[in-house]
């Protein structure tokens, strides 16, 4: 018998999928580095239309096997570029949204040395950032992005 976290899991895992295959199609164009002036009249509607615009979050919970550290990761949200401390080091990548669906681009980031504990988990972060594919805005007005990577399926969760 598979126990309920399992299930949990199982189900968002399905409901990520579902939501990455429905939205991906039809947000190819939107891709992070994109040139903004490029963009259809459609696009630059839905760009208005962005709620992330102007907002900086900080993780507080995710579903990475490992605590998070005193140096939490932050990010914040511009018209078509986000960036943010990685706990250690800051980082910067195009990104893009339609509806939920959400592409963020490759990540530059600085090459600060941190301890091994802070290091890890800002490589986990980035990596998860990168592999964005939809995000919400729960009733507790906490930013959640649904995230694929390599074959791990997550959550990552922001507070302002």
């Amino acid at each position: 018998m598979i126990n309920q976290y399992a299930l949990k899991k199982i189900i968002q895992g399905v409901m990520i999928l579902s939501f990455s295959l429905i939205f991906l199609d039809s947000f190819k164009s939107a891709i992070a580095n994109e040139n903004p002036s490029n963009l259809s009249q459609n696009q630059e509607e839905n760009q208005k239309k962005n709620p992330l615009i102007g907002t900086e979050w900080q993780l507080m919970d995710w579903t990475e096997n490992q605590a998070l550290t005193k140096e939490n990761s932050t990010i914040a949200f511009q018209k078509d570029a986000l960036s943010g401390s990685g706990s250690c080091n800051r980082y910067t990548a195009g990104y893009g949204v339609q509806e939920n669906a959400m592409k963020v681009g490759l990540i530059a980031a600085t090459r600060k040395a941190c301890t091994e504990e802070i290091m890890n988990q800002e490589m986990l972060f980035l990596g998860a950032l990168e592999g964005a594919k939809i995000y919400s805005i729960n009733a507790q007005g906490q930013l959640q992005i649904a995230y694929i990577k390599q074959k791990e399926i997550g959550i990552l969760k922001f507070k302002k």
